[in-house]
């Protein structure tokens, strides 16, 4: 048995080693050997014309992955901030810098990317499709157009943005398309009651829609806007704020100096039931709660030109505005706790470093909760609440080979989620509250969510390590190589939850959903929970993505812009063997007792449920 699943294992990361080798002759039969193998000195790498539209607003845009790499190289004079998007001001200052300080080979990509950014706002035009699938039949696709521009109106005001309208297949849709640990990076957009009907199959017509305006100048600015938000090092990641968060309304303030950096979020995000019913319309009519906030401060020190030291904290709270989150120079924690309200508050640090021969490191900690009082009297079997990510980069840029990083991800059990307890003298954590009855799911203001979906990438309890490798084989080629290691268990058994009486208030799932409350004396998250449980679910990730990158010479492009257009075509390729695994695509909604909520039973891993996945995505665009 063990060897047939080596013999299928081994078989299939040869297809992948198959697939990749065949995008890397691509590359090379279309640029030649001397393009490939140059070094930084390379002339005229970047020198040729593209024009791709860009902006600032997209966070998987590969200006951000050239940032990023460019600040590790150590050619911006100062830090970029950690909380993304950047305003067009602070994306063209850090280009220029890599114009005059980098080598020809770097310059002429920024010189590209300022080009590719206009100074006056312009309209573009852009065609796309994408299908993403799993080999048990899961799909998403969708088909349209979008019009997105990005430039000056004012010499300090700043916007970028793109409204669409796309034509959504509503078959087979669920997490299952992505594979584990990611979720859909492409657009966001709202199911509603647009549907329509067409060979076989159910459609969903429906707009997208993001756009910020950046108003003052590289050091001192804020922005607003609604787009999808990320905090800290990891660009692609997060134990703050991930970029694979639903957009959301975003309210920044930030200014930089030589020797610190000071920004202050809010985010206006939807409160769901306890149960993370979001999309779905209940019976009830209930689809989501407004009046809920994430508010975060973060305050940076650059130590040294290549260390730099971050505090951050936020607080999630919701039902009302609290005007006290909004001073700069308040303590987020402290005013909780001042005003009596029992909201979520999260603290911790970042430090960030930039280190010879082309290295970085960075880790990040954020602290929920923890037993203080315990761990005083030397109790280590207490709460621990708190995420940690930690990695390193090298960025070399030697022939094709440009980044490889590695990190590490760990999500202890109950962390990002919360509840308030109902009122009353009883010390149960009901399923409802607030003078509704008890098969009324309640609302949520406090859990790290926004429209039911976690702020960051992990499921509690659960931790990972990732290799990446970004390879540019060609001018027009990009190559990504992604493996990975992740395991995640309940840390909640079935009946965890019984009343005073035994009956069970509902199957728990250990999601950000499930809060670890049952009692004054006795919560879930009171102990030590991480990786104690008998079934832990393991899984092993290897494959790729490739984007491929072309000028598009139609004479009405060059006569309307001057420039060629561009034709993207991307896809990737995922495998994916699990031990123990989830039972993915079989959550739905039960009916538990008469007297408890209609709640969604999200799979746990299930011992001897071993086997493998596979993922591919396809997807081609058309813009100018």
């Amino acid at each position: 048995m063990t060897g047939g699943v080596v013999r299928r294992a081994g078989a299939l990361i040869l297809v992948v080693g198959r697939a990749f080798a065949l995008v890397v002759v691509i590359g090379l039969v279309a640029g030649g050997m001397p393009a490939v193998w140059a070094q930084d000195g390379n002339d005229g790498f970047f020198a040729d014309e593209m024009h791709r539209p860009r902006i600032t607003t997209d966070l998987t845009d590969e200006i951000y992955d050239y940032l990023e790499m460019w600040e590790d190289r150590g050619y911006l004079r100062r830090p970029l901030p950690y909380l993304r998007p950047y305003p067009l001001q602070v994306m063209q200052d850090a280009l220029e810098d890599v114009v005059a300080r980098a080598p020809r080979r770097h310059s002429e990509r920024a010189e590209e990317f300022l080009r590719q950014i206009d100074r006056e706002p312009g309209i573009h035009l852009r065609g796309e499709h994408l299908s993403e699938f799993s080999n048990d039949g899961d799909y998403f696709g969708y088909t349209g157009g979008a019009a997105q521009s990005a430039g000056y109106i004012l010499d300090n005001l700043s916007i970028a943005g793109r409204i669409g309208l796309y034509l959504v297949d509503q078959n087979e849709v669920s997490d299952d398309v992505y594979p584990a640990g990611r979720r859909n990076m492409t657009i966001d957009y709202m199911r509603d009651d647009s549907e329509l009907g067409a060979l076989g199959r159910e459609f969903l017509l429906t707009a997208s829609v993001q756009g910020m305006a950046g108003f003052g100048s590289d050091t001192t600015y804020a922005q607003v806007g609604l787009t999808r938000s990320s905090y800290g090092p990891f660009y692609d990641s997060g134990v703050v704020l991930s970029p694979g968060a639903p957009h959301a309304g975003h309210f920044s303030f930030t200014h930089r100096s030589e020797r610190f950096t000071y920004q202050h979020l809010l985010l206006a995000v939807t409160a769901t039931k306890d149960d993370g019913r979001a999309r779905d319309i209940d019976r009830d009519g209930f689809r989501v709660a407004p009046n809920k906030f994430v508010v975060l401060h973060g305050l940076t020190f650059h130590l040294l030109d290549w260390l730099d030291v971050s505090l951050h904290e936020s607080i999630t709270y919701g039902q009302r505005f609290d005007p006290m989150y909004l001073i700069p120079t308040s303590v987020l924690i402290y005013n909780q706790i001042l005003y009596g309200e029992k909201d979520s508050a999260f603290i911790g640090f970042t430090v960030n470093a930039r280190l010879p021969h082309d290295l970085a490191a960075s880790t990040t900690f954020y602290l929920g909760d923890i037993g203080f009082g315990d761990l005083a009297r030397g109790n280590l079997d207490t709460r621990y609440k708190w995420g940690w990510q930690t990695g390193t980069r090298w960025t070399p840029f030697i022939g094709m080979l440009e980044r490889v990083s590695a990190d590490y991800t760990m999500i202890l059990p109950y962390t990002y989620t919360h509840r308030r307890k109902p009122p009353g003298d009883g010390s149960l954590y009901e399923v409802g509250y607030d003078g509704e009855p008890r098969d009324t799911p309640d609302v949520n203001y406090q859990n790290y969510t926004h429209h039911g979906q976690s702020l960051v990438d992990l499921d509690p309890n659960s931790d990972r390590i990732r290799v990446n490798t970004r390879l540019r084989p060609h001018r027009f080629v990009t190559l990504h190589l992604q493996s990975a290691f992740m395991r995640h268990a309940n840390a909640t058994r079935e009946g965890h939850y019984k009343d005073v009486d035994g009956e069970d208030l509902g199957t728990s799932d250990g999601s950000v959903n499930d809060p670890g409350y049952r009692s004054d004396d006795d919560n879930l998250f009171d102990q030590w929970r991480f990786m104690t449980q008998d079934v832990i679910e393991r899984i092993v990730q290897l494959g790729f993505d490739a984007e491929i990158t072309l000028p598009v010479e139609v004479e009405w492009f060059t006569a309307t812009r001057g420039a060629p257009g561009a034709l993207t075509v991307d896809f990737g390729y995922t495998f994916e063997y699990g031990w123990n695994r989830r039972p993915r695509g079989e959550g739905e909604w039960v009916e538990l007792g008469v007297d408890d909520a209609e709640r969604l039973n999200r799979p746990v891993p299930v011992e001897g449920n071993d086997g493998a996945r596979h993922y591919g995505r396809f997807g081609f665009s058309l813009a100018y």
